[in-house]
């Protein structure tokens, strides 16, 4: 009989327990939630900054076959819309023998 006692009690706050999780399922979902408005609207990017920036560059120009000159830079940055590289602490190899 004890047994019986036990698995009804179980039962009952069991039943509890989920009603309880349904009602804080329900009251999450209906005040929790915020309406997000899908048409945001950021400021514009600063034109500053540049669209890549590289340190310790070296670049390889090549003239036919044959390498016409070699750039060696500590920090390089690109601007791609401006078509814009500056480099910084530049050394440059020439092998054009013009």
């Amino acid at each position: 009989m004890q047994k019986g006692f036990m698995q009804k009690r179980s039962q009952i706050i069991l039943r509890a327990f989920l009603k309880a999780a349904l009602l804080a399922l329900l009251v999450a979902t209906v005040w929790g939630c915020e309406r997000i408005s899908l048409s945001q609207s950021f400021p514009s990017l600063d034109r500053s900054l540049p669209d890549e920036s590289s340190k310790n560059v070296q670049i390889t120009e090549y003239l036919n076959d044959s390498v016409d000159n070699v750039m060696i830079a500590e920090r390089v940055e690109r601007f791609v819309d401006r078509r814009i590289l500056y480099a910084y602490a530049v050394k440059i190899s020439s092998y054009n023998e013009d």
